[in-house]
């Protein structure tokens, strides 16, 4: 849910807004998540000019601040929810999204989740769990940085 927050596929996820729709300066933007049984890997990338690239770095550091330090009010914790719902809901339409989602599920927690109790996790899911784990993936200590730009 925090990934979708953040940068997830929807138009208006908070770095999609705040860099390409309020400030132009990106041309895409997304943030992905990649969990493992011993750790993980959290990435945003974006492509823009090179003269755009620090206030889009000021920009995202931004609202990775804002993740770990404002718990989301109720009209926003509902909006991540039923996001989180309709791309699940496709999910269960696309056979081999189901079938992938089930597969990391037995790799993360060796058991198949019954979709019902998916469900239930995501509206069981509070806005101090979510700013809880916003402190732990977003630890700055932890980023590295790669930057590719023309020569």
């Amino acid at each position: 849910m925090l990934v979708n927050i953040l940068g997830g596929s929807g138009m208006n996820s908070r770095l999609n807004w705040a860099l390409r729709e309020k400030h132009g300066y990106v041309y895409s933007i997304g943030s992905h998540y990649f969990p493992f049984s011993d750790t993980g890997l959290f990435m945003i990338s974006f492509g823009t000019e090179p003269k755009q690239m620090s206030k889009s770095i000021q920009l995202i550091n931004q609202e990775l601040h804002k993740l770990r330090n404002e718990p989301l009010g109720v009209k926003q914790m509902n909006a991540a929810r039923e996001q989180l719902f309709g791309h699940l809901a496709m999910t269960e339409e696309n056979n081999l999204s189901f079938m992938m989602m089930m597969g990391r599920s037995m790799l993360d927690i060796g058991k198949i989740l019954p979709i019902e109790q998916t469900y239930d996790r995501i509206r069981n899911t509070s806005p101090q769990m979510l700013l809880t784990l916003a402190n732990d993936i977003f630890d700055e200590s932890q980023f590295s940085f790669l930057r590719m730009e023309p020569k």
